[in-house]
């Protein structure tokens, strides 16, 4: 059976934990604390966590300063 993109919804709509990383500049551990906490939302699927890319966006984009974030483009990093 031959796979297409909408049986597959995963990786066009969420977030994992290396997309976590990069965007936040935090380690595993912290991820960890933050899912403990319910500092995000997310979701479990075979063993990894998933994170909904509108409300991570959503927190980023209300949490981010003008210092820890300015070089990142928020339209071109997230829209891919």
């Amino acid at each position: 059976m031959e796979s297409t993109a909408h049986d597959n919804p995963i990786p066009t709509y969420y977030f994992d934990n290396a997309d976590m990383k990069q965007i936040f500049k935090v380690c595993d551990k912290t991820l960890q604390r933050w899912r403990k906490k319910e500092v995000v939302p997310y979701l479990k699927f075979g063993g990894k966590y998933y994170y909904a890319k509108p409300l991570i966006e959503a927190i980023a984009k209300e949490r981010m300063t003008y210092l820890k974030f300015r070089a990142w483009n928020w339209d071109n990093k997230l829209n891919n």
